[in-house]
């Protein structure tokens, strides 16, 4: 963690493209230290009960850079058909709670639906439909982990209209329910 604060707060990740890095500022680099300290100590001590404090530390680690970091350099709304497709992946990842259609993204991007949907599946790896389900999911575990809200809350806060839905949904994706994930990571 040293080395990273050295690096005067910015880190490089190849996150947009396979040639260039995506540098970004960490506003508060020290609350990961902690965090990846105790990932450390228990992958060096590694049983197999630590798996999910360890799963559940990255995931912390990664909502803290997701959440507390700012692009430096990066790609504009405009240019290479990825980087068109990558800007509108990160707009349906911040309105992920919003009611987004197929339309709605496709708009953002300049492309007809058609068109859109093709090249989103060839650059992202999954449709634009199966990508705001994984950011809702994503976001509903960040609010697991990090408030009280109810199960019923947090659906409606994700985007879905039904909590029976969110759970079918949650537990299709991640192999258990919201609740279970909940518990699971207050064990850890």
């Amino acid at each position: 963690m040293d080395s990273f604060r050295r690096a005067g707060r910015r880190f490089a990740l190849q996150g947009r493209s396979i040639h260039e890095p995506y540098l970004f500022s960490l506003h508060r680099p020290e609350r990961l230290k902690p965090l990846m300290e105790e990932m450390l100590q228990l992958a060096q001590a590694y049983r197999h009960d630590y798996d999910v404090r360890i799963s559940s530390l990255l995931y912390e680690v990664l909502l803290e850079i997701a959440h507390h970091s700012h692009q430096i350099f990066g790609t504009s709304p405009g240019g290479t058909v990825q980087e068109r497709i990558r800007h509108t992946a990160e707009y349906i990842r911040m309105h992920c709670r919003d009611m987004l259609d197929l339309k709605t993204m496709a708009a953002t991007s300049g492309y007809s639906s058609f068109h859109f949907s093709r090249l989103f599946h060839q650059i992202m790896g999954s449709t634009p439909a199966q990508y705001l389900l994984q950011c809702r999911i994503t976001l509903a575990k960040h609010l697991l982990v990090s408030t009280a809200l109810t199960v019923k809350q947090i659906s409606l806060e994700t985007g879905f209209h039904q909590s029976s839905y969110f759970i079918k949904r949650f537990r299709e994706h991640t192999g258990i329910t919201p609740e279970q994930f909940r518990q699971l990571r207050r064990m850890g």
